[in-house]
Order: structure tokens, then sequence, then C-alpha cells
């Protein structure tokens, strides 16, 4: 994982002046440290038990809308911090306030304070966004004072340091652990890229390494005035600076400007609910459908411009009472109550149509009723109510049904008509062979007879269908070839037809030309595709993807005159040119038998070459 590198420099402006404040500061407070160490001390101490004390009145006061625990952690840790460094302070060397100031009491108080300093930050900034209890956090820090306090009162701490000698180990390791503490708690605010602002992260960052500077400092030095020892406190002081300094930040500046910037958003959204309104309002009045809200209690909450139409009643009388209360009619708002009581106990919309009386006509309305979104899988507190009225919708769907039926009976009777026309068109030409004595001239009659009974088949079928525009194509082969097996005596023992699974439903105009191809290529099937040993004829009929195949074959010998030969019947070349007027392709193939496809698309057929005919 990415984080963004630490700047650790100070900024040109105000900490540049701060720096050169704290240069001045220092000589001062040398100065003052050669002249009187006591007093110096005494002023580092004081200025270190204000921001202590600040630290914890601003955390304290700002808890209720800081955004994390941390600034309290710290606020609460630096109460007990200043209290201990207020007893390092009275117990300094050369003070007389109290009895017992010794150098070795003042270092353990030292070290209590900063220890507790150490865990405080440590604390704050490896669970900053956890919620403390405050209770705990001031149990915690409160026993570890007073016990620790009692063992230096008590004489039970550790010996810290001997006169003549200087720092015990004891004192330095327990500095050293400080330390420790103290740069695991910088090492883990470096990590902290999110939970931090980062002006205020970075100036923690800089407290932080400075109090490691100085408690390095106070490893070193054998008289509690020497220089080591002043060079620590003026490091304390800058350390606890850079903390005010981050205090301030997040305590007061921070949240007054997070308190002004809210005022100024509350503004800015204000203005956007108004312009939401406005441009709801006026969408809604603009509406010819009528809308309308309502409560559980079926009280309106809101009723729009046609609603005032509709009801007969403006939206000002009606808000806040019932339709009951308001004299409404039963007639329109009864049915829509009880769909806006369906729609409360199911909590799902619902869309119905009823019938409203009017003075002069019937009136039909279409309500759509939907849930107002509730909170936390509650039941919806509100519904709303679109209300359409439909009536000319409905008299036009009416009239478009009426139509339609009429368009139905009038194809069905076309397709009668035609059928008939085709049936007594074969009838004479019957007759007519029937005075033909030449037995070729005889089957061309009946080949011809033939292929207009199959036309006329198709508009039978078209008649039958409940859509008089389009035919089951596969129905319509198997009922053509039992016509054709009755119509050239094939014998059941001869020859046995199978229908391959599947079905394809064509219009008109690609189900007449392919009514001619599949008569044809039946019949030749039947008179040249089989010998005296019979055999099989297999059809299928089906859709493969945005084409259409028809596929015929059997399994005799191989027919003479195959499709494309010039010298092919006529009935064959007759196929290649309904072929091309579907835009299909056909493919022969003999193999101990024959075998054609016939592949054509189901939509958007070209239009048929002017000279396709010629080629008959």
């Amino acid at each position: 994982m990415t984080r963004d590198p630490v700047d650790m420099t100070v900024p040109p402006a105000a900490d540049r002046g701060a720096v050169v404040v704290f240069a001045v500061l220092s000589v001062v407070l040398f100065a003052i440290s050669a002249y009187n160490y006591l007093v110096f001390h005494t002023l580092v101490e004081l200025f270190a038990l204000v921001v202590a004390f600040g630290a914890f009145g601003v955390a304290w006061y700002s808890r209720r809308w800081i955004a994390t625990s941390s600034l309290l952690m710290l606020g609460i840790g630096y109460l007990f911090v200043g209290l201990t460094d207020l007893a390092h302070m009275l117990t300094y060397k050369g003070v007389t306030i109290t009895p017992f100031a010794s150098v070795e009491t003042a270092i353990e108080f030292w070290l209590i304070g900063r220890g507790l300093e150490a865990v405080a930050f440590l604390v704050a900034v490896a669970w900053p966004m956890a919620r403390l209890s405050q209770t705990r956090v001031f149990a915690a820090f409160g026993a570890a004072t007073a016990i620790l306090s009692a063992a230096v009162v008590l004489g039970l701490f550790p010996a810290t340091y001997v006169e003549g000698e200087g720092l015990t180990a004891f004192k330095i390791a327990a500095e050293y652990a400080i330390v420790a503490v103290l740069s695991a708690a910088w090492l883990l605010l470096r990590r902290r890229t999110g939970e931090f602002d980062p002006v205020i992260r970075r100036m923690l960052m800089l407290s932080l390494a400075v109090k490691v500077a100085a408690e390095l400092c106070f490893t070193l030095y054998v008289d509690p005035y020497g220089f080591s020892n002043f060079a620590g406190h003026i490091l304390k002081v800058v350390s606890y600076y850079l903390f005010l300094r981050a205090v301030i930040e997040t305590g007061l500046t921070r949240p007054q400007a997070l308190v002004f910037g809210a005022i100024e958003r509350e503004k800015e959204l204000a203005d956007e609910v108004r312009r939401h309104a406005f441009t709801l309002d006026a969408v809604l009045d603009a509406s010819l459908d009528t809308v309308m809200m309502l409560d559980q209690g079926g009280r309106f909450l809101f009723v729009s411009r046609a609603g005032e139409a509709l009801l007969g009643r403006p939206a000002a009388e009606l808000g806040g009472r019932t339709w009951r209360e308001a004299g409404l009619s039963v007639a329109v708002m009864g049915p829509i109550e009880e769909l806006c009581r369906r729609v409360l106990d199911g909590g799902r919309p619902v869309t119905e149509e009823c019938a409203v009386p009017g003075p002069d006509h019937a009136r039909c309305l279409e309500a759509q009723v939907s849930p107002v979104a509730a909170r936390d899988g509650q039941p919806p507190e509100a519904v709303v109510a679109v209300i359409r009225d439909i009536s000319q919708r409905k008299g036009m769907e009416e009239s478009l049904k009426a139509t339609l039926d009429d368009n139905r009976v009038l194809m069905m009777e076309v397709h009668h008509r035609v059928r008939n026309n085709l049936q007594i068109v074969s009838s004479l030409l019957q007759m007519q062979g029937w005075r033909v004595t030449d037995p070729a001239l005889r089957a061309h009659f009946d080949e011809a007879c033939g292929r207009i009974l199959s036309l006329a088949k198709v508009h039978e079928m078209l008649y039958d269908e409940e859509n008089a525009a389009s035919v089951d194509f596969a129905r319509y082969v198997r009922a053509l070839v039992d016509d054709l097996f009755k119509m050239y005596a094939v014998r059941e023992d001869w020859v046995s037809f199978r229908m391959e699974p599947g079905s394809l439903t064509l219009a008109l105009d690609k189900a007449v030309p392919l009514a001619l191809i599949v008569h044809e290529l039946v019949t030749n099937a039947i008179r040249h595709g089989f010998g005296e040993q019979g055999g099989e004829l297999r059809l299928g009929i089906a859709a493969e993807g945005a084409d259409g195949v028809l596929r015929i074959v059997d399994d005799g010998g191989v027919r003479p005159g195959p499709a494309g030969d010039k010298a092919a019947p006529l009935g064959m070349r007759m196929v290649e040119v309904l072929v091309k007027q579907i835009q299909g392709v056909l493919t022969e193939r003999q193999d101990g038998g024959t075998a054609i496809e016939v592949r054509f698309p189901l939509r958007d057929p070209a239009p048929l070459p002017t000279d396709a005919a010629l080629a008959i």
C-alpha cells in the first residue's frame, strides 16, 4: 500500500516567524538560566502546565463535535500529565515550598509524566476513530497516576539519580522506553493518512519528533542544572507549542470552520431544495395526469393541479383531510382507496383500470399506486397515486379491435374465395383432361392440377389459422405430402414418409413459392426417385438462425433431370426460379439417393428480377 510522503518542512510564512521567535526566546531563557536556573525551570514548567490543562479544557468542551477520540484521549491524558509536571516543578531541587523536594523526587515525577504522555499519544494514534468510554479513560489514567505517585511518596520507586554520579541505569532505561513508545506513536501516525487532517497530523508528528529529541537529552545530564538538562527543557517547550497548535486546530479553529462551512452548505442546500421543489411543482402542474399522495390514514398530503380538476376541489381544501371529510365522490375515490390499502398492506405497486360514471358517459381511469419507500424495512408510510383518464384511448382500442376483426374476417373470406377459385380451375382442367387420349398430354394436365391444388391448400390452411397472414408450414407439408401420396396411389409398403422434427411459420409471400417447391420436389421424388424396391422419403422444415431450411431426402436411385439442367423437366426448372424468388440457395447431392436442400432468408426478400418469369 502506498502512502503519501510526510512533509516535515516548516511552512514559509507564519511558522518561519515562529522559528525566529523561538530562537530569540531560547536566548532569553538561556540568559535566565545562567542567572537563576530554578527560575528558568519554573517558567518552562508553567508553560507546560498551561498547555496541558488548556488541552484538557479544549478537548473536554469540544468533545460533542470532534469527529475522532484522539483529541479527547490526549486531553484526558494531558490532565494527568499536567498534575505530575506540577509535582515535578514543586519538588525540583531548590524549591522550598515542599519539604521533600530533591533531585531524585523531581526526576521520578518527571518519568511518570513522560510515561503517561507517551501512552496517551500511542493510544490516541493507534485507535483514532474508536469511541472510548470517558469514564474508563479517566479511571485508567487516574489509577496509574495515583499508584505511581504513591510509590514516589512512599519511597518504593526505583532509584533514578545518585548525587555526584548522575543518572542510574533504571532512569536511562526508562527514558529509552519512553523514546521507544513515542517513536512507535510517530510511526503509526505516519501511516494514518486518512484519519487525521494533514496540517494537524504534521504538527503532531513534529511534536513527537521533538519530544524524542528532548528525552534523549534527559539521558545525558549529570547535573540537573547542566546544559543537557537546559536543552531538554527548551525542546520540551517547542514540543508543547507544536502540540498546542494541533489542539487549537483540532478543537477550535477547524470546528469553527466546519460550523461556518456547514451553515454555508445548508444555505446552498436550501437553495437547491427550493430549485428542485419549483421544478417538481412545475412538472406536476404541467402534467395532464392526476398525482396525489396519501398517508396511511388516507389523508391527502399532495394533490396536483390536474387532480383539482378531477376531484373538483382546490388542493388547499384537501390537505390533511380524508376524501370522506372533504365530501369527494365515492365513485372516484372508492376504487382508489381500495388500491391504496392494498399497496400499504403489500408494499408493492399496483396498476388497475376502473370505470367512473359521468354526467354524459362513463369514464375509464387507469390508477397506478406505488408505495413511498420506508426506512429499515418498515411498511410504507404513504402512497403516491397517478391517475390517467384513458377513456379516449379505450375508445380507440375498441375501434381498432373492431377494425382488426373486420380485416381478419375479410382476409379469411379472401383466402376462402381464392381456394374455391383455384379448386374450380383445377376441376376445369381435370374435366378438360378427361377428353385427352394421349397419356403424356394427360400427365401434363394432372401435373398442372396438382400445382393448383397445392396453392389452394395454402389458402385453405390460412383460412383455418387464427392469424390469416401466416401459416404453420410444417403442418402444411404433412398435409400436402399425404395428398400427393393419395394422388399418385403410393403404397405404404413401397414408399414410407417420415417428417423430421421442426416447425416454421411463414408469411404468404414465402409460403406460396415454397409450397410449389415442395410440390415439385416431392412429386419428382415419387415419380422418379424410387424403383420397384421402394424406399423412404424424409422431409424437414425448420429455422436455423436467420434462415429457413427445407430438406427433402430419398434413398431411391439417381433420378434424371437434376436442377440446373436445361433439359430437365419444367417442374425442376420452375423450382430454380422459385428458389431465386425467395432469395434462396438450392444444393443437390446424389449418393445412393438424392438429398436436396433449399436455404432461404426469413426476412426482407429482395424484389423479384424483372426477367425471372422468362427463365421458366
